[in-house]
Parts: structure tokens; sequence; C-alpha cells
């Protein structure tokens, strides 16, 4: 399986880089993420994943799920951009990661019996939507969530790492807080495991 699992991404990595650039060269505002999430839908759909578009009736939103049963592992994307500064934190390079993760799981979930859910959380930038979705209970049957961001809930969350050069950032993109600076770079994410 592991080998499968290998040869399937040296296959799809083109599709991955199309998905990060498109989503670099086309940044959107928070809740005004229409491309982006229409690119995601439609390339979920290409590798059989299931669609709900505006999932709780939240706009841009959706929920993708392919394979039943057990175990359920979901990942979450965020999509949006900086306004008039495009994706300076990396959101088109996490969202990536996020669906590159889970269409490689999906290729294999047949064999596990169980699911893999991709939920799109639009407007993460202005308070996001994961809150209401926690709220309304939409991760009440996903035991284990890939996420990007810690948030209060009772499933593991992993938030990805990485770092970009101190100069592209500025201290008004971390809300106040000043950044680490290590080496000349600057940590934007850190690793963070929930409880």
């Amino acid at each position: 399986m592991k080998q499968e699992m290998i040869t399937f991404l040296s296959q799809n990595q083109s599709v991955l880089k199309d998905l990060c650039t498109f989503l670099y060269n086309n940044p959107e505002e928070s809740y005004k993420e229409f491309k982006a999430s229409s690119y995601i839908c439609n390339l979920l759909n290409n590798y059989k994943f299931n669609i709900t578009k505006n999932y709780l009736d939240i706009p841009n939103s959706f929920y993708a799920i392919k394979g039943n049963g057990h175990p359920k592992i979901c990942y979450l994307c965020e999509y949006d951009a900086i306004f008039n500064e495009g994706h300076l934190t990396g959101h088109n390079a996490l969202t990536t990661m996020s669906i590159g993760a889970s269409i490689l799981l999906g290729s294999i979930i047949d064999k596990l019996n169980g699911s893999v859910i991709v939920i799109g959380c639009p407007g993460e930038y202005l308070g996001g939507t994961k809150n209401i979705m926690v709220k309304q209970k939409a991760f009440e049957d996903v035991p284990e969530t890939q996420n990007q961001r810690l948030f209060k809930s009772q499933y593991v969350i992993i938030q990805y790492t990485f770092i970009i050069p101190y100069w592209r950032l500025q201290v008004k993109h971390f809300r106040g807080r000043k950044p680490l600076k290590i080496a000349g770079f600057k940590p934007v994410k850190r690793a963070c495991m929930g409880y």
C-alpha cells in the first residue's frame, strides 16, 4: 500500500502544483472565495468525492466525502487571502496540503473501509466559519480532524508548519502580536496538537 501511495502522489503532483498556483494567482478576500471554492470542488469531484456546496448554508463552504464507514478522517481547508496582500500567509499552500492528503487517502480509503472528508471553511481572516460548524455539530461524527488552525473542540487537530522569508511579512498580519524571528525567517504557523 505504501508504494501505491507513493506512485499516486508522483502521478498527481502536477494537479497539486496547479491548485497551489491557481489559488496564489487568484487571491480572494474572506467570504468572497468564489473561484477558490469552485476550483477545489471541481478538483475533488474529479477524484470521485461527493460534494455538497454551501455546506450548512455558508456561502463558498463545501463538504466533500469519499468512502463510507469508519475510520472517518476529516481535512479542513482555508482558502481566503489578505485584502491587497494576496496569500501572504500561505493559505494556498495549506489548502494544497489538505487537498493532497485527502485525495491521496481517498485513493486507498476503500481498502480501509473508511471515509475521508474535506470541509471548506471560508472567511478565516474575518473570524472564520469553524466555530459555526462546531456549534452546528459538523464534526460530531468525525474523531480525527486534520486542520491548519487550532480551535477548541473534542477532536485532534494538527496545525501545519511552514516559514516564509522575513522581509515578506509585516507585524500587522499577526494582529498585534510580534512574530518570532529565527535566522532571518519567521514561522507563520506553529505545529500544534490539540487535545
